[in-house]
């Protein structure tokens, strides 16, 4: 993304950082560019999906337990679509043709474990899952991407939901 971003580019998408809500003549105040070059390059950011607008919520509101998952074995792409739609898993990373590295969170250590079981399930031919707990600060943000609550729609209409909980958040007063 680096490589492809212009200065008034990174100027817009600094302006985005620190208010992600605001209407175009806010931002053409802050960077100097005209409301259509701001149009314009959003369009392209988006187009390109190099810019994507999702809800962050407090890791208080959704959990803060966390886990550091290294995978091995299994079917590597089925793991990844599972992995890269599911709102628990916070980051996925390949570390080689047979491993993964995801760090997942949940409101308890049974919350994860679930979260795990789902995975060596539908992934199938998992050799190893190796799990490391840990917390996550109150004040971290989660983004929230998959916006359907059984997440049945990302995984050919396999409805998992008997195995996964419900992730996407109650947002009734604590």
């Amino acid at each position: 993304m680096e490589q492809s971003l212009n200065q008034d580019d990174r100027r817009l998408v600094a302006s985005l950082i620190e208010n992600a809500r605001p209407n175009i003549s806010a931002i053409s105040k802050v960077t100097g560019l005209s409301p259509t070059s701001i149009r314009n390059r959003l369009k392209r950011l988006m187009s390109r999906e190099q810019l994507v607008f999702k809800p962050l919520f407090s890791a208080a509101l959704l959990g803060n337990n966390a886990a550091l998952l290294r995978i091995k074995g299994g079917r590597r792409e089925v793991l990844l679509r599972i992995m890269l739609n599911c709102n628990r898993v916070l980051g996925v990373m390949v570390v080689n043709d047979n491993e993964l590295i995801a760090m997942v969170y949940g409101r308890d250590k049974k919350e994860i474990a679930s979260l795990v079981s789902v995975i060596k399930y539908l992934s199938g031919e998992i050799d190893e899952i190796e799990i490391h707990y840990g917390k996550l600060p109150n004040d971290y943000m989660i983004p929230l991407r998959n916006n359907s609550p059984n997440c049945y729609s990302y995984l050919n209409h396999t409805d998992i939901y008997s195995f996964c909980g419900n992730c996407l958040p109650s947002l009734r007063r604590r």
